[in-house]
């Protein structure tokens, strides 16, 4: 199988375990940031600031990761539109059709959280940038942040949409993704 190259965003590897959200995050705001003139590009150590604090600390995140809910609202805090789609709300097509057209658009991106054993790769949640699509065999990149022990990696729709339409032991609401834009 042929596929095509893909837009690069350079991700961010997370630091600590459960900083994959943020990793996702900082990946999604710097490409986002770096059109705009004197753009200072975010670390994991400065995505947190005094807002952010408010919502989840790091120090809270890296002993329990964070629900899809707080991921938008840190998000949120640094000046971009989120909009937050559980899988339990949406469809595997509605999901499709809105992710092929984002990976089109510039400045849009998509953040998904999914549960790993479903593609095969252990048995945590996860929080990953979307970096393309494959239409002749329907296949999304995620874009590891986790790259030291996952690579990136083509995921059929419809299996990251069951990773995605799993419940997640702290919000007990489904996963799904984020669409991230300024």
């Amino acid at each position: 199988m042929t596929l095509e190259p893909y837009p690069t965003i350079p991700p961010r590897l997370k630091q600590r375990p459960a900083y994959c959200g943020v990793a996702s995050s900082v990946t999604v705001l710097n490409a986002l940031g770096s059109k705009k003139q004197e753009y200072r590009p975010l670390t994991q150590d400065t995505f947190f600031d005094g807002q952010t604090q408010n919502i989840r600390s790091s120090y809270g995140v890296t002993f329990s990761a964070m629900t899809l809910d707080e991921l938008a609202a840190l998000l949120k805090s640094h000046n971009v539109k989120v909009e937050v789609y559980y899988a339990s709300e949406t469809t595997l097509n509605q999901f499709r059709t809105q992710a092929k057209a984002n990976l089109t658009r510039s400045g849009d991106y998509i953040i998904v959280n999914y549960q790993r054993s479903v593609l095969g790769q252990g048995k945590s949640g996860h929080i990953s940038p979307l970096a393309a699509y494959h239409e002749q065999s329907d296949r999304f990149l995620i874009e590891d942040v986790a790259s030291y022990k996952y690579p990136p990696v083509w995921a059929s729709t419809e299996n990251l949409w069951k990773a995605m339409n799993t419940t997640d032991s702290t919000s007990k609401k489904t996963r799904g993704y984020l669409v991230v834009r300024q």
